[in-house]
């Protein structure tokens, strides 16, 4: 029974043994599988290129560890900076007062007299005289051709 176990497989058969309290199994390869040989030879090739392309990623994932650590080293530096400029302003302000905001009102302030001045004051209207108003131009002093009828 121990040995029917091994004929199930395809290509695969049970020889009889020289004795039967043998534990020696024999097995005999079909020549109908006979292209296994080429078959493992192309599985050769396929181990062959999925190496290769481990070794790619392995690579790519390296190049870009190496620029993450790199950005990251980047970021730290920039982060640094901002802060040593921030302690630097807060520095200059504690010394020269925060002359800032006075000039901010004052500004808007300006603005605020300038919008108001240049609007029209409802109850003022200024009005042309009435020579101003026509389209016709301005009589002038000088005699008329024209000759009275009397």
């Amino acid at each position: 029974m121990a040995n029917s176990s091994y004929s199930s497989r395809e290509g695969l058969t049970v020889r009889p043994a020289a004795s039967s309290s043998s534990s020696e199994i024999s097995l005999q390869i079909d020549p109908i599988n006979a292209d296994l040989d080429d078959h493992i030879l192309g599985l050769r090739g396929q181990i062959h290129k999925l190496r290769g392309v481990a070794q790619e990623i392995h690579s790519e994932a390296k190049y870009q560890n190496d620029f993450v650590s790199q950005l990251q080293m980047t970021l730290t530096k920039a982060q640094a900076g901002v802060k040593n400029n921030m302690r630097r302003m807060n520095m200059r302000i504690i010394q020269n007062g925060s002359n800032h905001l006075i000039h901010v009102v004052l500004f808007a302030l300006g603005c605020f007299v300038l919008v108001y001045l240049e609007q029209p004051t409802p109850g003022l209207q200024f009005s042309l005289p009435p020579a101003a108003r026509s389209s016709e131009p301005p009589a002038s002093s000088a005699p008329s051709r024209r000759r009275d009828m009397r």
